[in-house]
């Protein structure tokens, strides 16, 4: 995803009351103003209650409640920061080609980790709690074990790769860019399964999985749609057992 300079960030909140029910109510609650520079993806840390975006030279938090801005140093040149369920590690895919493990509490390096070509988006998989990161240019996922600090595995996916999701029950979807695909990785298996043509998606980017209705929606830079991409049907594999 192409880094951009912003002066504030627009906090969008999205009001609906019930999931495909009625039209969402979108509204701009706040503007927040954070220093200038790039940044890729923003990251919602749910146990701290604060967003995170990670910046060229640091990462800006962003307290949720009071809004108040902060960053941290140790947590540079990453395209996201992703917290890890009960610890205070944060993974930083960084585009130089490593994964970075900082202390997100303490704001101090803790690993750097080797990666692929261009580690970009990235995603926390409950099921195997591990970090798959996608290589942007070298068409694989680098796959972390944040708490032991290694890598783990590789495993070959294909084509331009963007944002991941997680549906926390076996599987990770990743947008192959260059492709309009949607490829599908058994995370247990440590192999690509699947890939969906999207054709009305081009250049897709966004990606999330929306657990309830077991769907996944995508974001794409070129589509006839005004809507960008409907929400699709998840690739309907058989739940897997934790490992």
């Amino acid at each position: 995803m192409r880094a951009i300079c912003i002066s504030g960030l627009f906090l969008t909140v999205a009001f609906a009351a019930a999931a495909y029910a009625a039209a969402p109510n979108y509204k701009v609650v706040d503007h927040i103003k954070v220093g200038d520079g790039g940044f890729d993806y923003a990251v919602f840390d749910s146990a701290n209650g604060r967003v995170l975006i990670a910046r060229t030279n640091y990462t800006t938090a962003i307290d949720a409640k009071t809004g108040t801005v902060s960053q941290l140093s140790s947590a540079s040149a990453g395209h996201m920061a992703i917290p890890i369920p009960d610890t205070d590690l944060l993974v930083l895919p960084r585009g130089r080609g490593t994964v970075g493990i900082v202390d997100g509490k303490a704001d101090k390096p803790i690993a750097e980790l080797p990666g692929g070509n261009g580690p970009d988006g990235a995603t926390y998989d409950s099921f195997s709690k591990l970090v798959y990161v996608m290589n942007h240019n070298g068409g694989d996922a680098t796959v972390v074990d944040p708490v032991a600090q290694k890598v783990v595995a590789t495993i070959p996916v294909g084509g331009v790769l963007e944002f991941p999701a997680s549906d926390g029950a076996g599987k990770v979807f990743v947008n192959v860019q260059d492709k309009g695909e949607i490829a599908v990785i058994d995370v247990k298996a440590r192999q690509t399964v699947a890939r969906w043509p999207m054709n009305d998606c081009k250049s897709p980017t966004g990606l999330a999985y929306i657990p309830g209705p077991n769907l996944v929606f995508r974001l794409a830079a070129r589509t006839a749609s005004p809507r960008c991409c409907a929400p699709i049907p998840a690739l309907k594999l058989p739940r897997l057992p934790s490992p």
